[in-house]
């Protein structure tokens, strides 16, 4: 059965019904009748749907509300959740789209609750900046994926980005596999995380693209203005798949104004062919013996490919010659 689609807001969408200052409706989920009401002028957001006959216990949230009601005697009964006093949109926007994905997931309105406040809670505990290495890494990742979609607005496809499922390669296509590695170092050198990441699938090319970033570069935006970019250009159809794929990049949208450093491009991305002449450490390459294979774990290792020659120098090259 396909999964209900949840209409998700972006917070420049949020700002602007903010700044509009009335009264608004946003159909959350169409399939389950659960809408948002955006109250600018009385400082409330209500969640509205078919009520289960579950008890909402709304101690544990502040300035909260639930309440059940009919629009007549025959229908069926709605409740209303509702959080007052509310001044920071977008944040208090993300805990009942919670809710409502909860809801999606066939569980009952009350575990639906509960289980939101818990992440929520969670999440607003958990405001602490991205690691530098972490936001540098997923803004790389993200380049490449704004210029496939701009490539080929029309036929693209965001299953092609494996990273946030923890695949052994960043993007995997028919023929061949990339893996994206973004430095802020003067020069081409690249942390590699483990023995998987430089192997080959069997039957595909692989390739490494490069990528140096430096503050304030060459069309310099920060890493939550590129996902808004991204999300400007990604067709409608996979917005959900692409915010669940930023959660488990580790992106926070609740926690974009700790990422405000502008990061641009230091050179134009290099792209390398991973063969056998290659400088890389993989199974097949280390020599230890069976018995003692076990004993080593966590292999990472640096490379420096500034004295390599790329098979291509940028996003555009890249992509014209993968379609010839």
């Amino acid at each position: 059965m396909k999964r209900p689609h949840v209409s998700c807001l972006s917070q420049e969408n949020m700002e602007a019904y903010a700044d509009g200052g009335g009264h608004y409706v946003w159909p959350l989920v169409t399939a389950h009748k659960l809408q948002l009401e955006i109250d600018i002028p009385n400082g409330q957001l209500v969640l509205t749907g078919p009520w289960d006959e579950s008890d909402v216990e709304v101690a544990p949230m502040a300035n909260c509300s639930f309440t059940v009601g009919q629009t007549a005697e025959a229908q069926p009964k709605y409740f209303r959740l509702a959080v007052q006093n509310v001044t920071e949109w977008f944040v208090f926007y993300q805990f009942m789209e919670m809710i409502a994905r909860y809801l999606v997931d066939g569980v009952t309105l009350a575990q639906a609750f509960s289980d939101a406040v818990k992440q929520w809670s969670a999440l607003l505990a958990s405001r602490s900046k991205m690691s530098t290495e972490r936001e540098v890494g997923l803004f790389g990742e993200l380049l490449f994926l704004k210029s496939l979609i701009e490539a080929q607005p029309l036929d693209f496809d965001l299953q092609v980005w494996t990273g946030p499922e923890s695949e052994e390669h960043d993007f995997k296509f028919e023929a061949f596999d990339v893996e994206v590695k973004t430095t802020t170092a003067e020069s081409r050198s690249h942390k590699i995380g483990t023995l998987t990441q430089l192997a080959s699938t069997p039957g595909k090319e692989l390739f490494l693209l490069s990528i140096q970033v430096t503050r304030s570069g060459k069309n310099a935006r920060t890493l939550p203005e590129l996902i808004d970019r991204i999300r400007a250009i990604l067709p409608h159809a996979m917005h959900e798949k692409f915010e669940d794929f930023l959660l488990k990049s580790a992106y926070q949208e609740a926690g974009r104004d700790l990422l405000s450093t502008s990061w641009g491009l230091r050179t134009s991305p290099h792209f390398y062919t991973v063969d056998a002449s290659f400088p890389k450490l993989t199974e097949d390459n280390i020599y230890v013996s069976n018995q003692q294979r076990p004993m080593i774990s966590d292999i990472s290792y640096r490379i420096n490919v500034s004295t390599l020659t790329p098979v291509h120098e940028n996003f555009d090259s890249y992509i014209e010659g993968r379609r010839k």
